[in-house]
């Protein structure tokens, strides 16, 4: 029912995400959520109405409601606040880009409220990984005189721009 492809891409890259096998017409709310490297939660949430096919895709079929409206392959990711509970004005901070972002996808029957999905069962769930590296890149800290920072080299032999 919830497709998503790649299970790994690069944070600025595309994720699909497909809904299939629904009712003609049938409404649904996707839902997504993250905890941050600090343990803070973020969510976001859109509402779908499947084509006459039973299917919703995010990168063609506009979200009719949610954290966000209109046609937007990442809008689930762009769109996240913190979670019901959490403290305002945090934000979602990557504090070690080794370790990729692990990603909740949940598909609800229905337009709901995130407030209505804690208790609702989903029709299908989903993880997938958001990274700021892609595999074989090495980190390597640099300390030189008042330089500090992370030099990021690419696997292979160059040459590097």
């Amino acid at each position: 029912m919830l497709t998503l492809w790649p299970k790994f891409s690069l944070i600025d890259k595309i994720t699909k995400i497909k809904v299939s096998r629904l009712k003609s017409l049938q409404r649904i709310t996707l839902g997504a959520g993250v905890v941050g490297d600090s343990g803070q939660v973020f969510e976001s949430h859109a509402h779908f109405i499947a084509d006459k096919h039973g299917q919703v895709d995010v990168c063609r079929h506009p979200s009719v409601g949610g954290s966000y409206s209109g046609v937007s392959a990442m809008g689930l990711l762009w769109s996240m606040l913190p979670a019901l509970g959490q403290r305002k004005g945090i934000r979602l901070v990557k504090s070690d880009v080794t370790k990729p972002y692990n990603f909740t996808l949940n598909c609800f029957d229905g337009h709901i409220s995130p407030q209505e999905s804690s208790s609702s069962q989903p029709l299908s769930s989903k993880t997938f990984e958001k990274g700021y590296m892609a595999n074989g890149v090495n980190r390597i800290p640099v300390k030189e005189g008042r330089i500090r920072a992370p030099l990021f080299l690419p696997p292979g032999d160059g040459p590097f721009p």
